[in-house]
């Protein structure tokens, strides 16, 4: 396609969707004065002395927001139509022109004393209605513990990006509370009701119902301190003119109303996640009884008047979130939807409802297409909003027509549990929104996040908010290495090339792959556990060579004055971390494969499990330098909610969110690598499972696993009532512990073939070389107990006739003959002409140094007694040319076939001939005859 007809084709689709007819209800952003507010901002995030330097001034926009900065007498203006249209302007030129990022981590703004004034004006338009922000499960993973420093930080964040739609969840328990009481329901019928403050997100769905562990319900004074906040929370947002999503009844309702009103049709939701009942099937009032109606009402009315006669007239809420109507009858489930808006109506005439579409995608089997029609049919299409929950991934709107005529948001979901791991698809995220708001009728009326939990992956999430603002794909390159210069301040040469390793790799297009190292451990651990032959499965690496060589571009970094920026030591800590996790794959899969080798001594594989324990070890140091992975933060401010008689109960609900998840159903879901977790949990358990792993081989038994998975599962319960203190302050420096650890792992994890001094005798352009020669050599193992070690490599040369590939690869010609550990530059003594060799002798020549090496370390019998090493080097030569495989050591021979040996698994080529070689100079007459 010629550029100038794709510049065509956006414009056609940006025209396609403004043609379409307006879906979205009849909202409009509250009624506010932007200026105090963006004042107010910039005090709080820049300093108060910046405002003089500031010229904030609003725009009459009646369309989709504005924003714009510019210079304007010798200051810096920032307009808008909005209050969060004027942040995200701020926000824009901050980025843009003065390189510096607020993100949800609140990492420092580095401003100088005196802004640099923009050098053009620059204007953006948002290209929909809203801004969506929040999955209703991240007020618990991420938020649960927070006090309102932390959440007017986060608000003036939301400020910043411009968000417009937040979810408002906090404290509504007070709400409920208050309103169940008309109904003659008691506290501690309520306190039954509620879920634990670590899992209110779920009780508020009807997933599950009251706190397990030892220390009884939910507090009363949790509950009144969250409404508090609250009402903190709602001020700010309506400040910056935003329009807070409250709470809303979907039907569930406390057990003690089945006995105060015995002729209500109520009857109880199916079991949630496999969780003993008295935690799950919760009470469900039927839409079709009267009193459904009125409670929903009550709700709102009781809502609007505890928040000083406020509502935003938007409400979210859930009916059948993961959760199975009764009844597939099309017009039950359509009374259940009419249910739900009637109610909202009858205390509010300008409700509209906000829903997921999570468990259209979540129970596809049930959720059919009438059915979804029959039961969003229920409501009118202006007076409900639905939130495509996984857009980027399985969009619901497209199998839908549209939600069936229903305005709908774009959401990025990208993570689940507020698990760490690098990944994400930014090549999609730079296009996916535009194309599918040209392709929605003109019912896509927003972008918004999703995630279930914050603090990870935040590259992900910047992308996401810039395209709210876009018309047209976002120049990716050009973004990434902006977004690198933003995040660190400063330009540095090895940051922007491992941004570009990450950008090619885990941030296009790969999935969060579940880390083994926060897994419980058994022998398989795989997503099936074993393939169809019942083989055993082993986990994946996430792009272990491109995070490794991102991670060493880090490392390099980090010697410079980027290493003092503490975004980027944050960076760093997570790289590590997954360069670590890598390893850690590495290791259990050798762990297994030497266990499963009736040959391998058991101190052999006990010194792996040694090792795997010590790689835990340095993984908890390197996340304990940066205050993002600490797990003592997550419980101090946990036991912060309560008194000194309630901190218990917060402790156990803070760790058993993390590890357990209720009573051991949902193990895991919402693992975190961090220090203090990784060091005593996860390292905890790997150890009970190492010493039972240890003790079979010495034994000559196999492994009880039911016995050892009892250990384990005594080890994971007793932990959930410990109350030892983990570190709230970083211990260590990033830098110096990563670079240390890139020593140790650095090489392991690059396979590179260090040959010194070599390469300056190529006439090469040195990175080409230098790239080459990391990515391409894998080093002959120094150390290994195993009595067989292959070494799979390749190679890929490209280019145009006489562009040097075979001279990169073989050097000059000469006769073969000489010395093996002469290497590099040689001058014939007939023409006096300089020979050069290429890759194929530098790597020949090492590998028989170590081999002389190792047999001359063999003749001392301290060292060679019981190891038994025999060096064998085996070379085979084949051409790849039209289609058909030709075996170069044996040229009379057919085309040879290819064949999948079904006892290694591995792919070979059958009749290949093979010829035992004792010198370099034997391969290379090989391969030069």
């Amino acid at each position: 396609m010629f550029p100038g007809i794709r510049c065509s084709l956006w414009v056609v689709l940006c025209l396609i969707a403004l043609c379409h007819v307006d879906a979205h209800p009849h909202l409009r952003l509250p009624e506010h004065d932007p200026i105090p507010a963006i004042k107010g901002l910039i005090s709080r995030t820049l300093g108060p002395q910046y405002n003089s330097q500031v010229v904030v001034t609003a725009k009459d926009e009646r369309g989709y927001d504005v924003s714009s900065f510019d210079e304007h007498n010798g200051r810096v203006r920032v307009s808008g139509s909005s209050a969060t249209a004027i942040g995200f302007a701020l926000h824009k030129y901050l980025k843009d022109v003065v390189h510096t990022q607020a993100d949800w981590d609140n990492h420092a703004l580095v401003v100088p004393a005196v802004l640099p004034l923009p050098p053009s004006a620059v204007t953006i338009a948002k290209n929909t209605k809203f801004t969506y922000y929040l999955n209703v499960v991240t007020t618990s993973y991420s938020f649960w513990t927070w006090d309102w420093p932390q959440w007017a930080k986060h608000i003036d964040w939301m400020a910043l990006q411009g968000i417009t739609l937040p979810l408002a969840f906090t404290g509504q328990e007070k709400i409920w509370l208050e309103t169940f009481k008309k109904y003659n329901v008691s506290t501690a019928g309520m306190q039954h009701f509620f879920a634990g403050a670590a899992f209110q997100a779920w009780g508020r769905m009807g997933n599950v119902r009251d706190s397990w562990g030892p220390f009884g319900p939910i507090p009363l004074d949790f509950i009144e301190d969250q409404y508090r906040l609250q009402l903190r929370i709602l001020d700010r947002m309506k400040e910056f003119g935003m329009l807070p999503a409250l709470p809303a009844f979907a039907g569930h309702v406390p057990a003690e109303l089945v006995t105060l009103y015995p002729h209500a049709n109520v009857r109880q939701s199916s079991q949630w996640a496999n969780f003993p009942e008295q935690f799950t099937c919760v009470h469900m009032l039927d839409p079709t009884d009267p009193l459904y109606l009125d409670i929903g009402r009550t709700f709102i009315q009781v809502q609007t008047q505890l928040y000083g006669g406020y509502t935003s007239s938007v409400y979210q809420t859930d009916t059948y979130n993961e959760l199975l109507p009764h009844t597939s009858d099309p017009a039950y489930l359509r009374a259940s939807s009419k249910a739900v808006i009637d109610s909202m109506l009858a205390a509010d005439p300008n409700a509209v409802w906000i829903m997921q579409g999570w468990l259209f995608y979540f129970m596809k089997d049930f959720w059919t297409n009438d059915k979804i029609e029959a039961y969003l049919g229920g409501v009118a299409n202006d007076r409900l909003i639905m939130l495509d929950l996984w857009t980027e991934s399985f969009p619901v709107w497209s199998r839908t027509s549209n939600y069936f005529g229903k305005p709908w948001i774009y959401c990025l979901l990208h993570t689940f549990g507020g698990n760490l791991g690098l990944h994400g698809n930014l090549p999609k995220l730079a296009t996916n929104p535009i194309t599918s708001l040209a392709a929605s009728d003109g019912h896509m009326i927003g972008l918004g996040l999703t995630m279930e939990g914050i603090f990870q992956n935040y590259v992900v999430y910047d992308l996401a908010l810039e395209m709210a603002w876009r018309s047209t794909p976002m120049p990716l390159d050009k973004w990434v290495q902006a977004y690198v210069h933003q995040r660190y301040h400063v330009e540095n040469e090895h940051a922007t090339k491992a941004w570009a390793f990450l950008k090619t790799s885990v941030y296009r297009d790969e999935g969060l792959v579940d880390s083994v190292a926060t897994t419980r451990p058994r022998w398989q651990l795989a997503v099936n556990e074993t393939d169809v032959d019942g083989n055993l499965l082993l986990p994946k690496r996430v792009s272990s060579d491109a995070v490794s060589a991102a991670w060493t571009e880090l490392v390099l970094a980090g010697a410079d004055s980027v290493g003092k920026v503490d975004a980027f030591q944050h960076d760093l800590v997570d790289v590590t971390r997954q360069v670590l996790n890598n390893v850690m794959v590495e290791y259990y899969t050798e762990l297994v494969q030497l266990y499963l080798n009736p040959k391998t001594s058991s101190s052999v594989v006990c010194s792996k499990a040694d090792q795997i324990l010590d790689l835990l070890h340095e993984m908890d140091t390197i996340l304990a330098t940066s205050t993002a992975f600490l797990l003592g933060r997550w419980i101090r401010d946990a036991k912060a909610r309560g008194t000194p008689a309630t901190a218990g109960y917060f402790e156990y609900q803070a760790r058993n969110q993390l590890t357990r998840w209720g009573v051991g159903t949902l193990n895991d879901y919402a693992n975190k690598q961090w220090a203090g977790l990784v060091g005593e949990y996860y390292a905890g358990r790997w150890r009970v499972w190492l010493k039972a792993v240890c003790d079979a081989r010495e034994a000559g038994i196999p492994t009880d696993d039911a016995k050892i998975d009892g250990q384990i599962n005594d080890f994971e319960v007793a932990w959930q009532t410990q109350t030892n203190e983990f570190p709230t302050d970083p211990v260590g420096d990033s830098v110096e512990i990563a670079t240390k650890l890139h020593a140790k792992y650095g090489t392991k994890q690059h396979r590179v073939l260090d040959l010194g001094s070599h390469p300056s005798h190529y006439h090469f352009a040195s990175k080409i070389f230098d790239d080459v020669m990391r990515e391409s050599l894998m080093p002959m193992p120094d150390d290994s107990e195993d009595n067989h070690v292959d070494i799979p490599n390749m190679i890929v040369r490209y280019g145009a006739t006489g562009a040097g590939k075979t001279h990169t690869m073989m050097g000059s010609e000469r006769d073969g003959s000489g010395d093996d550990n002469q290497l590099g530059h040689h001058d014939d003594d007939d023409d006096n002409v300089p020979h050069v060799d290429g890759i194929i002798p530098h790597a020949l020549t090492d590998i028989f140094r170590l081999i002389n090496s190792a047999r001359a370390d063999e003749e001392d019998a301290s060292v060679a007694e019981g190891l038994g090493f025999q060096w064998s080097v085996v070379v085979t030569y084949l051409e790849v040319y039209n289609e058909q495989i030709r075996d170069l050591l044996n040229p009379s021979s057919r085309p040879l076939a290819l064949r999948e040996d079904p006892v290694k698994g591995v792919v070979h080529v059958a009749g290949l001939h093979h010829v035992t070689v004792e010198t370099s100079s034997q391969v290379l007459q090989l391969l030069r005859s």
